[in-house]
C-alpha cells in the first residue's frame, strides 16, 4: 500500500477498533480493481453494534475528506 492509503485504513481500523470491532481484515486490491484501492472488513455482536461501528468510521472517513463507494451489511 501507498503511505497515504496505508494511513487511511489504519486510521479507519483505528475507529472501527475503538467501538470494539472484531475481526478486522484489510485488503489492498488497488492493482486488482479500478474502482477501489482497499477493502475493510470488521466484525460486530449485534446490529447495534455493527451500526455504531459503521457510524464511527462513516464519520472518521468524512472527516478526512474521503467517502466510500458503498457499506455493505449497514
Amino acid at each position: 500500500m501507498t503511505s497515504a492509503l496505508d494511513q487511511t485504513v489504519r486510521t479507519l481500523a483505528e475507529a472501527a477498533a475503538e467501538k470494539k470491532a472484531r475481526d478486522l481484515l484489510a485488503l489492498d486490491v488497488h492493482q486488482l480493481t479500478s474502482f477501489t484501492d482497499a477493502f475493510l472488513f470488521a466484525t460486530g455482536t449485534s446490529d447495534r453494534h455493527v451500526r455504531s461501528v459503521v457510524d464511527a468510521m462513516l464519520e472518521v472517513s468524512k472527516e478526512m475528506g474521503r467517502s466510500p463507494l458503498g457499506v455493505e451489511g449497514y
